[in-house]
């Protein structure tokens, strides 16, 4: 599954925010950063309750990283633009990241 966190973003400010399922083997996903910078960053930020942001990553050019996370319940993941002049940015998240928790696996 792919998400967009950041779609054709052409100003400063925050994608919509994404629910990470609570899995014990943790959560892996990749994040792809890609377009027209404007001299900006993008940052990947995680929410563990919901709410309160901090950073998880950085982009300052187009790139591709992957990472597990391990979270509880209604953590959140969103990416923000910021600095930018002139900016055509997408960030694509893709992996098993949403929806419920398999117990079986």
């Amino acid at each position: 599954m792919t998400v967009a966190l950041l779609a054709a973003q052409t100003a400063d400010g925050s994608g919509t925010p994404v629910l990470l399922s609570p899995k014990l083997e943790g959560n892996s996903f990749g994040i792809a950063v890609y377009g027209t910078f404007g001299g900006g960053t993008v940052t990947v930020e995680v929410a563990l309750d919901g709410t309160n942001y901090a950073p998880l990553d950085t982009f300052t050019a187009a790139g591709f990283r992957n990472y597990t996370v391990f979270v509880g319940s209604g953590t959140m993941i969103r990416a923000t633009l910021a600095g930018a002049t002139g900016p055509n940015i997408d960030t694509l998240m893709s992996g098993a990241f949403m929806g419920t928790t398999r117990i079986d696996a």
